[in-house]
């Protein structure tokens, strides 16, 4: 199927660069009367938000672009049973002006144009359910939005280990009907916050707006690298033995290490644990590669950071319950 419109996700923080390149795209659909749809910044949105049922409207056949990076965007929509292929999505902090992004949505395939006529590209603003897309116009659909900080999940790449779940603080996992984990509770999250992030075995969790880390927040081509510091943070916050040495990692150690004399999964020291105390045989590890030793003090002090962060947000919730 060919794409017939653009929808256009709006810059969750214009400037007057964004906000003009937004208006080109505009002007530019408009002038080779191909249809749009401009929506708010999409991962503001509310749950309940009527905008998501308008949007599953509009979507089919459609080029999306907006301000984050397609794997987030796509199982953002995903989670709000909206289907649309990563490569129909783009990221305008990729492109240099409007013509070149409005040059690659339509290099996917090309645009279905109307006959030209003699009307300009008319304007409808409409808040949020009140119809379906019209074809053949530039419609806005409005709806409220707050700012929001919540996980998303790669779908394709979730084995249901709950490690998430088990180590969230905030309630923000749950499992549903069927034993899955899902984000039932987004809100709840803490702003700011990466954590699960760190410690999913399979890079399937995302924080769209985390700049200090790119795979976090869903680049492409990039994943979560896992190391025994993150693993040690899972073991310490859920209080779970290690599966490959049996040793419970103490909350305030921050001895995580990796080479001779420590275990591989979860840093902790090997040369005072006996043989009888070690894992039966067959235990199987986390499937992760050790980190090399090039960098790996200042990647242990970030860690320790995030962990020391963690312990304060538990010591937080305990004091509220």
């Amino acid at each position: 199927m060919r794409p017939n419109r653009i929808i256009l996700s709006k810059h969750e923080h214009p400037d007057a660069r964004t906000v003009a390149l937004e208006q080109d795209i505009i002007e530019r659909c408009g002038a080779e009367d191909v249809d749009c749809l401009v929506v708010p910044p999409l991962y503001h949105l509310a749950e309940s938000s009527k905008l998501w049922k308008a949007l599953a409207d509009g979507v089919e056949q459609a080029v999306l672009l907006g301000w984050l990076h397609p794997r987030a965007v796509s199982w953002l929509l995903h989670r709000h049973q909206i289907h649309l292929a990563e490569s129909h999505i783009l990221d305008l902090r990729t492109f240099a002006d409007a013509k070149s992004a409005f040059a690659a949505a339509g290099g996917l395939s090309p645009f279905s144009r109307r006959q030209r006529s003699s009307r300009t590209h008319a304007v409808d603003r409409r808040e949020t359910g009140t119809a379906p897309f019209d074809a053949g116009r530039l419609v806005e659909l409005r709806a409220p939005t707050k700012p929001r900080w919540y996980p998303v999940v790669d779908q394709s790449r979730c084995t249901n280990c709950q490690h998430c779940l088990q180590f969230c603080l905030f309630g923000v996992y749950e499992l549903d009907g069927d034993g899955k984990v899902q984000v039932r509770q987004p809100d709840q999250c803490k702003p700011g916050c990466p954590a699960c992030a760190r410690i999913c075995p399979q890079s399937a969790l995302m924080f769209p707006l985390y700049e200090k880390d790119a795979a976090i927040a869903g680049a492409p081509g990039k994943l979560v690298a896992l190391d025994a510091a993150a693993r040690r943070m899972f073991y310490s916050r859920t209080g779970r033995p290690c599966p490959a040495c049996g040793q419970k990692v103490a909350k305030k150690s921050r001895a995580a290490v990796a080479g001779n004399g420590a275990c591989p999964e979860c840093g902790c020291p090997l040369a005072e644990l006996t043989q009888s105390a070690r894992p039966p045989a067959g235990r199987e590890a986390m499937t992760h590669t050790p980190p090399k030793e090039s960098g790996e003090s200042a990647q242990r002090r970030a860690f320790s950071d995030l962990d020391d962060l963690v312990d304060q947000l538990d010591r937080a919730m305990q004091r509220r319950g």
